[in-house]
């Protein structure tokens, strides 16, 4: 009977040892587990307080990029159709410096028009409306009519040059 009270003891005292081993291995884990919600929590409310979804930056800095295309366009037509209401007033007039204006303003408004090459020779077409980063102007709908009638203008001043000149 000592012999097994003794090994009870001895036993004993393991077992002891071991439940206080677990019982800490316990509040570790549950630390641990408290630690990673606290965490969760915490990126969650870091998400909520973003200034910005990190996603959109590059979906916002495309339409950015796409309104400044769509401004310049709008710059280039209204050049074109301002170049066009000033060579009528230029026709009107019998001054020869008014013609030669009119001839200019006729050219510039064809060069933004007709995107024509450095040697004159004017470019392949193309299906979309950018080409070599340069618009053409040409493919607009609302400007489909412009170039005929930068043609008629362009002959008005060369028969009025010409009767000058007769």
């Amino acid at each position: 009977e000592i012999s097994l009270l003794e090994q009870v003891r001895s036993k004993s005292h393991a077992y002891f040892t071991e439940t206080a081993r677990f019982s800490e291995l316990k509040t570790l884990v549950k630390d641990g587990c408290e630690q990673v919600l606290g965490l969760r929590s915490m990126l969650v409310e870091l998400l909520l307080c973003n200034v910005e979804d990190v996603e959109r930056i590059p979906k916002d800095a495309f339409e950015r990029n796409a309104l400044d295309q769509l401004s310049h366009l709008l710059d280039l037509v209204d050049n074109v159709v301002t170049a066009k209401s000033c060579v009528a007033g230029l026709i009107s007039t019998t001054n020869d410096d008014d013609a030669r204006g009119a001839i200019e303003a006729i050219r510039g408004a064809r060069m933004l028009f007709n995107d024509f090459l450095e040697d004159g020779q004017q470019q392949q077409q193309n299906v979309g409306l950018l080409r070599n980063n340069k618009y053409i102007l040409g493919k607009l709908r609302a400007l489909s009519n412009v170039n005929s009638q930068l043609g008629e203008y362009e002959k008005i001043v060369v028969d009025n040059l010409s009767n000058k000149l007769v």
